[in-house]
Parts: C-alpha cells; structure tokens; sequence
C-alpha cells in the first residue's frame, strides 16, 4: 500500500517534467515497476499519461512483459 502511494506521487511528479522524452522514460519506469508490484491499475494509470505514442507503445510493452513473466517464470530471462 506504501508502494502504490508512492508511485502515484511519482506519476504526479511525472506530469511536471518539461521534456516529453524524460517524462516517457519516467512513465514507462514508473509502469514497469506498479506490474512488478502487481498494481496494474498503476500502470495503466502511469501509461494513460504518457506523452507520445512510442510511450505508450513502451510502456505497455514493459507491464505485459512483467505480467507473463509473473504468470510464466520460465519466460524471465537470465540477468
């Protein structure tokens, strides 16, 4: 719960970013963190405010990742 309180201030913060592309590395990594925290409302949250659609793009891509490789640990791969 502390989490997901923190993510929303991060997503709020996000809205303050002057540049669009430093605004969509912030979004998609804020995204990608609320699917490792299974809190995909967050991230929908986090990709709705994306700036472009390359944002978009990305950071769907990182929490349907993250989702599948929850789902499927066989998936993950080697770090």
């Amino acid at each position: 719960e502390k989490a997901e309180k923190l993510l929303q201030q991060a997503i709020n913060s996000a809205d303050n970013i002057e540049s669009s592309l430093f605004k969509a590395e912030a979004l998609s990594a804020i995204a990608e963190t609320a699917a490792n925290l299974k809190s995909l409302g967050l991230a929908l949250k986090a990709t709705n405010e994306c700036p472009s659609d390359d944002c978009i793009a990305e950071s769907l891509t990182k929490v349907l990742t993250v989702h599948a490789e929850q789902k499927n640990p066989e998936l993950k791969e080697e770090e």
